[in-house]
């Protein structure tokens, strides 16, 4: 049967049977039948906004479980290390998350602080809330890792969401070593967020501004069209903490005088009696029903789960309309099941390329490890000129190339996020002259002055990280000697000083053959030159600029461009910097010249050709040299001779370099100082930290350069003395 032949046949027996009746039940419906309904509907919708309470307590306890059962956050109650701190905490604003607490089964605190919305970071934990969690063991005293503790808390004049957790292994299995606890202010505005996600005008009261009632729902009527419903919000120990209230139009009190007047008047005219039935009809086949379905899209949209299904068996026209939503919400699972599947195959797919780039690292280096060296070997011995021609060409060849290289795994790392910057101790003077240095031969082949200035008051120590501010530079610089053929290329070195540090300005100026520009701002994309004639002529990956870019903004910073076709150009870096203290220079009577002079060093190294160039290398330096093929028998060789220095491989068949390192710590008291250097030809921030974390003292990349060499044979004659 339709929808419309149910209302027609309901308008015909209401005819005949409602004038009879109506009088009779007018005063009674209308009086006390819909003041019932009026505050049931304002109980229902107070208790709507306190169940909407507890899902944000829900997850807020969620989300604080999800934190708190991290290896991470597990490793770091034990010992706590500021740089583990990005990888154990939330992102404040995206979470919601106002305050954040680690604490030991004790009670002390590991780590804590606020999230200050109005200005964006994070500031000292509110005493108040601090010493409401610290008095209440049930917050950090867990036993079990599935354990938890959540609720309201008042600290001070402030009201708290709290969710405390134990903090174990990912997988459950670790002993409890404290309590990861998050809070969420709830005040005004949290209480109106949540009525605007439950579509109430809610506000929040303080204990005491009206006196309060034992039922769970009090209601008060404003007047004819407003009424509040309140409810008493209490925290974790049953006392009342604040009041919600809830401000609702009268609309049933609304529809009671519409029905009096429809009612009324139906006593008088047969037509009002069909109006009112045809009301009452529609009420009860399609408003009530079309209020389902209104309410349960709410509830499919506010908890996001498209498995639900709403339930409809009136055989009519809003049955299918309600199974339409129901093929629609199939539709949109499905559909978000296969981005998820698509999700984690792009995962998969970024792990891989990762890996690519790691390993081609390491197979290219290698080999390059071998020209470099070699050649750098052999510009050293006596040679005529032809012969030192080319194997100065050939070395400037291997340069390009690992240039090259290196712009290419940096890029691989942007793609990837795992660009990391450092915050270290380093003097600019020579980072910008060593800069300088490198391109000064290219630069007086081509008849190009360079020159360095730095500014007086640029402080001689500084903290940020030197190394990438000297890619950086080396880069800026690289390319001004490139582009131009007459003229200077200048270096220059200022800075301001800041209320938070100071800021560094580093720019270089050439004489070449500018930019135009329209095409300024196009140079810092990736692979782009000014055109094609500029790829042909000069060479270059066009990814040397984007990479400064993206190091300039990660530091914080800026890289600009100024130029003009034939008028030159200027490239201007600017980073935040700290300012520290420059040690004074010691004398310790050493030479640079006969730094190893004397040293007993191990090279411990699968490759043929490394062999050879690290032992070349080491001997011009004055040192004694023994090599060996493989971890185990470097090992074996650190037992039967006393070396001052072991220069390790880390990738060797068998016994690979951190096992090496490993087993030769193992061996007592009178190896934990050896100094045991890595050579590794995969070129990562990451590797780098395994070789520190394996016992290695030091790191060195391949290629292997003989200045970087000299520096750390230095830097250990340096310690010892």
């Amino acid at each position: 049967m339709t929808l419309r032949l149910r209302i027609l046949v309901l308008f015909a027996l209401a005819v005949v049977g409602l004038v009879a009746g109506l009088a009779l039940t007018v005063d009674h419906v209308m009086t006390q039948g819909f003041a019932d309904l009026e505050k049931r509907e304002a109980g229902h919708r107070a208790a709507q906004l306190m169940r909407a309470l507890d899902e944000e307590i829900d997850n807020l306890d969620a989300t604080t479980s999800d934190y708190a059962l991290s290896d991470k956050a597990y490793a770091y109650v034990a010992t706590p290390s500021p740089s583990d701190l990005p990888d154990i905490l939330p992102d404040d604003q995206r979470s919601r998350i106002d305050a954040v607490a680690i604490l030991r089964l004790d009670g002390s605190v590991v780590h804590a602080y606020a999230y200050d919305g109005a200005v964006r970071r994070r500031v000292v934990l509110p005493k108040s809330l601090a010493s409401a969690i610290q008095s209440d063991s049930a917050f950090f005293r867990f036993r079990l890792p599935a354990e938890h503790h959540a609720g309201v808390v008042g600290a001070g004049a402030a009201t708290w969401l709290v969710a405390s957790r134990p903090i174990s292994t990912s997988d459950g299995t670790g002993a409890v070593r404290g309590a990861f606890i998050m809070a969420r202010r709830l005040d005004g505005g949290e209480v109106a967020r949540l009525g605007r996600t439950t579509a109430l005008d809610a506000r929040i009261e303080a204990i005491g501004a009206r006196p309060l009632t034992d039922l769970p729902v009090s209601v008060e009527i404003e007047s004819g069209d407003w009424l509040t419903a309140r409810s008493v919000v209490r925290d974790l120990y049953g006392k009342p903490a604040v009041v919600i209230a809830v401000r609702l139009e009268r609309e049933i009190e609304r529809q009671r005088w519409r029905a009096r007047v429809a009612l009324a008047g139906a006593r008088l005219s047969a037509a009002l009696v069909f109006v009112g039935v045809m009301l009452l009809t529609m009420q009860r086949y399609v408003l009530r029903r079309m209020a389902t379905i209104t309410q349960f899209v709410e509830q499919a949209k506010v908890s996001g789960n498209l498995t639900l299904r709403v339930a409809d068996s009136g055989g009519d026209e809003i049955s299918k309309v309600t199974d339409a939503l129901n093929g629609l919400l199939a539709s949109l699972d499905e559909r978000g099941r296969e981005l998820e599947k698509a999700r984690e195959e792009a995962l998969q797919a970024s792990k891989l390329k990762s890996e690519f780039v790691a390993n081609m690292s390491h197979e290219i280096r290698t080999p390059m490890n071998g020209i470099l060296g070699t050649t750098s070997l052999l510009i050293d011995t006596p040679l005529n000129d032809e012969q030192r021609e080319l194997v100065g060409t050939a070395h400037r060849a291997a340069e390009a190339l690992l240039v090259v290289l290196n712009d290419i795994l940096d890029f691989a790392k942007i793609e990837a996020g795992k660009l990391t910057i450092e915050t270290v101790p380093f003097e600019i003077a020579p980072v910008v002259n060593d800069a300088a240095s490198l391109l000064a031969p290219l630069a007086r082949a081509k008849g190009v002055e360079l020159n360095v200035s730095v500014a007086e008051g640029v402080p001689g120590g500084l903290i940020g990280d030197g190394g990438r501010i000297r890619q950086v530079v080396l880069n800026l610089v690289s390319n001004a000697v490139k582009f131009t053929s007459v003229g200077r290329v200048a270096i220059a070195v200022a800075g301001a000083h800041e209320p938070s540090g100071y800021r560094l300005r580093v720019a270089v100026e050439d004489t070449g053959i500018g930019i135009p520009a329209d095409q300024l701002s196009r140079i810092f994309e990736q692979f782009v030159q000014v055109d094609a004639s500029t790829t042909r002529r000069f060479g270059g990956t066009g990814l040397g600029l984007a990479i400064s870019r993206h190091l300039a903004a990660l530091m914080g910073g800026s890289l600009t461009a100024r130029s003009a076709p034939g008028m030159g150009s200027t490239f201007t870096l600017e980073v935040p910097v700290g300012v520290a203290s420059v040690p004074s220079p010691q004398a310790n009577g050493l030479s640079e010249s006969a730094v190893g002079l004397g040293l007993h060093v191990l090279v411990v190294e699968d490759n043929d050709v490394n062999q050879l160039v690290a032992r070349r290398l080491l001997e011009r330096a004055g040192c004694r040299v023994r090599v060996e093929p493989d971890g185990l028998a470097g090992v074996a060789a650190v037992q039967r001779e006393a070396f001052d220095l072991v220069l390790m491989d880390c990738q060797m068949p068998g016994m690979d370099g951190y096992e090496a390192t490993a087993a030769i710590r193992a061996l007592g008291s009178r190896f934990a100082d050896l100094p045991i250097v890595a050579l590794t030809a995969s070129a990562t921030a990451d590797e780098r930290e395994r070789c520190l974390r394996s016992g290695m003292t030091g790191y060195l990349a391949k290629p292997l350069r003989p200045e970087d060499l000299k520096r750390t044979i230095l830097s250990l004659v340096r310690r010892a003395a």
